[in-house]
């Protein structure tokens, strides 16, 4: 069980990092 919870957190970190990132690069562009 914890290691489907550790699972589930680092594919949320992995989310928010992607949706960051390509939010800056998105205004990095429109600049």
């Amino acid at each position: 069980m914890v290691k489907q919870t550790i699972m589930m957190m680092v594919d949320m970190m992995v989310i928010v990092v992607i949706v960051i990132g390509s939010l800056s690069h998105f205004k990095s562009s429109r600049v």
